[in-house]
């Protein structure tokens, strides 16, 4: 029976078998006359999926219990399975799948349709190559060494789209909350700006009471003080104590306010991002900022973590292949 656990890098034993059914011991007797050299013409032979790698010869006696004994004679073939034929029909096409998809690392984040095109292309191709390695084996359950090339270059296609997911996720995600921190940003200097001119046009109303109560006291010429009002007015003194006492207080404490609550919002937003950031900093893909870094980021372990599974899967396959 075959054994496909290694395949396509297996050896498989084929045996030839001589024996008389009809004639016991007693009346033939079957042997290697020339042991192994009996055979000729072998070190000739060549086959288009195998190489021969040895060939022995056995001869056995079988005994039954009720017909008695009787000659064989084996020849026994170890064939080494070539590999040439699936590295091009199997591993380069798969290698270079999976080198296909990391080049959408390198297209923009906002060309969306060039990537999910690139990504789901090479999935479908890697999942067409898969079915191609199947129809060509018997139905076995257990799993070959082909199957797990197969499917660890399937997953890296595959994360390689799942990749561009979480990119545009995460860029989308971050325009959002700017979006929201501008529109609070420009709502807030808004109320400030409208707040500001208010207290102005308050201001502005209450110097002109003022001034009109100076009017109506600068008309009446019975009273005392009219001359002096009047001269002060026309040499350009300072406004009476009382108005310039009164009137500028309102804006100067509002302002005061003002500023000191725009000092509080803003101490207790920095307060706000430093947690934040600090909450970042326990994991590791949370410290990446921009989409950017993200794509340098899987510029560097795609292939990296692609390379060393090729090492691991062809050191550990080759080594039990020779080393039998």
């Amino acid at each position: 029976m075959m054994d496909l656990h290694n395949y396509p890098m297996d050896e498989q034993n084929c045996t030839l078998e001589i024996e008389s059914y009809g004639y016991t011991t007693d009346d033939v007797t079957f042997s290697w006359y020339y042991g192994n050299s009996s055979i000729e013409g072998i070190n000739n032979l060549t086959m288009a999926q195998f190489t021969l790698v040895e060939h022995k010869v056995i001869t056995r006696v079988i005994t039954f219990k009720t017909a008695g004994a009787y000659a064989r004679l084996s020849l026994s073939f170890r064939l080494r399975r070539s590999i040439g034929f699936f590295i091009l029909q199997t591993y380069l096409p798969s290698i270079l799948l999976v080198i296909l998809s990391w080049i959408s690392f390198w297209i923009n984040h906002e060309a969306t349709s060039a990537r999910v095109a690139l990504g789901i292309t090479t999935v479908l191709t890697m999942t067409t190559i898969s079915t191609s390695v199947r129809a060509s084996l018997p139905r076995i359950s257990y799993i070959k060494s082909i199957d797990i090339y197969v499917v660890v270059c399937y997953a890296f296609v595959f994360s390689a789209l799942v990749e561009y997911a979480f990119v545009n996720f995460h860029y989308w995600s971050k325009q959002k909350k700017k979006a929201i921190e501008a529109n609070k940003t420009s709502t807030s200097s808004t109320n400030s700006k409208k707040y500001k001119e208010d207290s102005l046009d308050d201001y502005n109303t209450q110097v002109a009471l003022r001034l009109a109560q100076v009017d109506d006291v600068d008309g009446d010429a019975d009273t005392p003080w009219r001359e002096e009002i009047g001269l002060r007015r026309m040499n350009g003194p300072e406004p009476p104590s009382y108005t310039t006492a009164i009137t500028p207080s309102p804006v100067r404490y509002r302002t005061t306010s003002l500023k000191y609550k725009q000092r509080t919002w803003s101490n207790g937003r920095v307060r706000k991002n430093s947690r934040g950031r600090k909450k970042k900093f326990k994991f590791f893909l949370s410290r990446m900022t921009d989409v950017d870094t993200i794509d340098r980021f899987a510029r560097f372990i795609f292939p990296t973590s692609f390379v060393v599974f090729n090492i691991v899967y062809w050191y550990s396959y080759l080594t039990k292949l020779y080393n039998r």
